[in-house]
């Protein structure tokens, strides 16, 4: 089901006090995310995903950082 804009940001927040996401990050998200709804969930799937991955150990905090910022930056999500 479509996550709302609301929803989304919820979880975002979420994210932010879990220590994933820094407050600069939260507010790029909450602008792309205000700019354009779709791909929200996967944002937010991506990202806890990810930061599973660093807590097992298969990345390192620089590789989690790195791809955080891809996604931060639209470069996983982009549909060009």
């Amino acid at each position: 089901a479509p996550v709302s804009i609301a929803d989304g940001l919820a979880r975002l927040a979420a994210l932010h006090r879990e220590g994933v996401l820094t407050p600069e990050e939260l507010a790029r998200l909450k602008r792309q995310i205000t700019e354009r709804s779709s791909g929200v969930e996967d944002v937010i799937r991506l990202l806890r995903g990810l930061k599973a991955l660093e807590r097992e150990g298969v990345l390192t905090e620089g590789e989690f950082n790195i791809k955080k910022w891809d996604i931060l930056s639209g470069r996983l999500l982009r549909k060009d």
